[in-house]
C-alpha cells in the first residue's frame, strides 16, 4: 500500500491575522510570539515607552509609538488616563495597521496605564474594522497593590463590551504553580507560556492547512460574539498518547466551577506526525465528545504535521453561548485561561456571568466616552475644539470603513 505524504507548508494563505502587543507587557509577549514564526501573522507593538519598544528584538515586529507630545517617549506612570488620551492623539497610526485583519488579538498587562488606557480604545478600533477580535490581558498579583488592581479591573469592564472574547490571565494563579525554591524568571516565563500558547492555539488552527480542513468560517461560527469560551491544549507522545492528550485538554487541578458539558459550539483539532492513525483520531474524538452536550455543534478537523514528530496534540475551542442559529448572546465574554502540566494550558470560566440587565446600555456607554474626554481635555491640556474635530473625522472614516468592509475580509482577498 502507497503512502501518501502531506505537505502542512501552506501555498497561499487567505486568513490574516494581526496580534497587537499593547504597553510593556504587550510587547514582551508578542517579540517572544514573533519567534514561533506562525505564518500570515503581523505584529504590532503600541507603547507610550520608547525605550520599551526600542528593547523589542524582533524585526518582524512593528513599533508604533503614541502620545509622543504627552509623555515624551517616558510612558504614563500608571496612568490610565494619559494612556488614552496618547492613543486618541495618534488614533490613526493604530487604525492603519489594522485595516485587512480578519482575526485581531489585543495583548498586554492590565493595572498599568498604556495597556489599561490604551487597550481597549485599540480594541474598539479593531470591532470597527468587523475583524474578529480577542483580547489576551493580565491581571497583576495581590501584592501590587489595591490601586493596580483596581485600575486593571476597570480596564477589563471596557474590554468586555469591545471584544467577541477575552482571556484573562491571573499573575496570583502562577503562585500555586510554583514552589519556593522557583526563579522569578521561571514564574514570569509560565504567564508568558499561557498567552503564547493561547494566541498561538487560535492562530494554528487558521494558519496551518489540515488533512481535515478548519477554515476561517468556522472559527468565526465559534468565537464571533463568543461569551464564554474556553480555549485548550493538550499533548502526549509515546505509549496512548490519544487518550493522554485528549484527556490533558479538561485535567487541570486549578479549574472549579466550570462544566465544558454546557458547551454549544466546539471546534477541535488533532494533530499528529504522518504515522497519526485513524483509530488515534477516533479515540480521541470519543473522549471529547463525551465531554460535550450531546446537541453541541461540534466542527473537527485533523492536521498531519511532520514538525511534531512523536507527538500527538488537541486543540479546542468552546463557547457555551451560542444560539440555534450559529451566532451568541453578548452578555458574557469574560475568559480566564490557566496552565494545566508542563505543555497543557486550559482555560478556566465562572458559572456566574452579568445580567442583560446590569450591562451598561447605550446611553451610559456614551456618557462614559463623554467623560473621558473631558478628563482628557482637562488633565492634559488637549484643545477641546481640536480634539472633537478629530473625534468627529475619526467617526466619518468609521463609518466609511464599515462600508468598506462590509464584505469580510477574506471573502475580499478570495473575489480579487
Amino acid at each position: 500500500m502507497s503512502k501518501t505524504k502531506i505537505k502542512t507548508k501552506p501555498s497561499q494563505v487567505f486568513t490574516k491575522v494581526k496580534v497587537v502587543g499593547v504597553g510593556g507587557a504587550g510587547g514582551t509577549m508578542i517579540d517572544r510570539l514573533a519567534g514561533l514564526k506562525i505564518p500570515a501573522v503581523e505584529y504590532i507593538a503600541v507603547n507610550t515607552d520608547v525605550q520599551a519598544l526600542e528593547a523589542l528584538q524582533s524585526p518582524e515586529v512593528e513599533k508604533i509609538r503614541i502620545g509622543e507630545s504627552l509623555t515624551k517617549g517616558l510612558g504614563t506612570g500608571m496612568d490610565p488616563q494619559l494612556g488614552r488620551a496618547a492613543i486618541e492623539k495618534d488614533v490613526d497610526k493604530v487604525k492603519s495597521v489594522l485595516k485587512g485583519a480578519d482575526m485581531i488579538f489585543i495583548v498586554g498587562g492590565l493595572g498599568g496605564g498604556t495597556g489599561s488606557g490604551a487597550g481597549p480604545v485599540i480594541a474598539k478600533l479593531s470591532k470597527k474594522t468587523k475583524a474578529i477580535t480577542v483580547a489576551v490581558v493580565i491581571k497583576p498579583f495581590s501584592f501590587e497593590g489595591a490601586q493596580r488592581m483596581a485600575i486593571a479591573e476597570d480596564a477589563l469592564k471596557k474590554f468586555k463590551n469591545r471584544v467577541d472574547a477575552l482571556v484573562t490571565i491571573s499573575n496570583n494563579q502562577i503562585l500555586n504553580l510554583t514552589d519556593k525554591s522557583s526563579t522569578l524568571l521561571k514564574a514570569f516565563g509560565i504567564v508568558d507560556d499561557i498567552l503564547i500558547t493561547s494566541v498561538s492555539a487560535i492562530s494554528d488552527i487558521l494558519t496551518v492547512p489540515g488533512l481535515v480542513n478548519v477554515d476561517f468560517s468556522d472559527v468565526r461560527t465559534i468565537l464571533a460574539e463568543a461569551g464564554s469560551v474556553l480555549v485548550g491544549v493538550g499533548s502526549a507522545r509515546g505509549e496512548n498518547r490519544a487518550a493522554k492528550a485528549a484527556q490533558s485538554v479538561f485535567e487541570n487541578p486549578l479549574i472549579e466551577d466550570f462544566s465544558i458539558k454546557g458547551a454549544q459550539g466546539v471546534l477541535f483539532i488533532i494533530s499528529g506526525p504522518e504515522d497519526l492513525t485513524m483509530c488515534e483520531v477516533n479515540e480521541v474524538a470519543e473522549i471529547v465528545a463525551k465531554e460535550l452536550n450531546p446537541d453541541a455543534k461540534i466542527i473537527f478537523g485533523a492536521v498531519i504535521d511532520e514538525y511534531l514528530k512523536d507527538t500527538l496534540k488537541v486543540t479546542l475551542i468552546a463557547s457555551n453561548n451560542m444560539t440555534e442559529g450559529g451566532t451568541v448572546a453578548r452578555d458574557r465574554k469574560r475568559v480566564t485561561t490557566l496552565p494545566h502540566h508542563q505543555d497543557t494550558f486550559i482555560d478556566k470560566t465562572k458559572k456566574q456571568s452579568p445580567s442583560l440587565s446590569s450591562r451598561a446600555t447605550p446611553t451610559e456607554v456614551d456618557q462614559e466616552a463623554r467623560d473621558d474626554q473631558e478628563e482628557i481635555v482637562k488633565t492634559y491640556g488637549i484643545d477641546k475644539e481640536e480634539l472633537e474635530e478629530k473625534l468627529a473625522e475619526k467617526e466619518r472614516e468609521e463609518i466609511q470603513l464599515e462600508e468598506e468592509l462590509e464584505i469580510p475580509a477574506f471573502l475580499r482577498k478570495k473575489i480579487k
